[in-house]
């Protein structure tokens, strides 16, 4: 008898063979001391290992889908336990929802099945945040998937102009009074914008960003500060109010 390979997990399997009838040299009746055997073909295949998908999405688009998939079928339902643990994206704020140890049963026969993770959107500009699936009481390729909430919001902007002609031109140098928790990203030359005595009404746009730092310290102002040069006396060491 032939034994046909698969690779499917799976309980060992028996066949059995029975032997009847037949005719002895003498004409008489064939008598069999057993009469039937049971074969049994021992399963050679390993449980089958998960892996899982790390996951992207806006974060007004959400949620977070994460695949785990088997390395093979399996004739047995497969159990795992995951959970959410923060990164950058937290639970505090409010970026995503938690979600604690849960199982998960990928059902006999089938190759995968999704943890969906709902995330939350806001109006507020920043980087793109990451958290992550944690996978446990399983046989794993990997035990965690990185989900990527990125953000869609746009970077908040100043528009800035002079209220009168200058002589000459006029440099503003913009800085930021905490470098940890908010920059100017553009313009992009030494973070400076000239005006001219020809452009000098043209509003001219600034951008600014939040920075990641890590912290979970909530809400953290901070402003964008002024120096102007020119050779225009009424323009050159000007105060400007700072941006809040």
């Amino acid at each position: 008898v032939n034994v046909i390979g698969d690779t499917t997990f799976e309980a060992n399997e028996t066949i059995s063979l029975t032997l009847s009838g037949g005719t002895a040299p003498s004409g008489g009746i064939v008598s069999y001391l057993t009469a039937t055997v049971v074969a049994t073909i021992t399963n050679d295949d390993a449980m089958p290992t998960l892996t899982i998908a790390d996951s992207t999405a806006l974060e007004n688009n959400g949620p977070l889908v994460f695949t785990i998939t088997l390395s093979a079928a399996s004739d047995f339902p497969i159990t795992v336990t995951y959970q959410t643990v923060n990164g950058t994206a937290t639970t505090a704020d409010n970026d995503y929802t938690t979600i604690g140890a849960t199982q998960l049963v990928i059902p006999a026969g089938s190759l995968s099945q999704t943890i969906n993770v709902a995330i939350t959107g806001d109006t507020k500009y920043e980087l793109d945040e990451t958290m992550l699936i944690s996978l446990t009481n399983a046989t794993m390729a990997n035990s965690q998937a990185v989900g990527t909430i990125q953000n869609d919001d746009t970077a908040p902007t100043i528009a800035m102009r002079l209220q009168t002609e200058p002589t000459a031109d006029v440099k503003i140098g913009l800085s930021s009074s905490n470098v940890n928790e908010g920059i100017v990203i553009s313009p992009t030359n030494l973070y400076t914008i000239t005006f001219t005595p020809s452009n000098w009404s043209i509003s001219q746009t600034v951008t600014i960003t939040g920075i990641d730092d890590f912290v979970d310290d909530g809400d953290q102002a901070f402003t964008i500060a002024s120096n102007v040069e020119s050779s225009d006396t009424d323009y050159n060491n000007m105060t400007v109010a700072d941006v809040r």
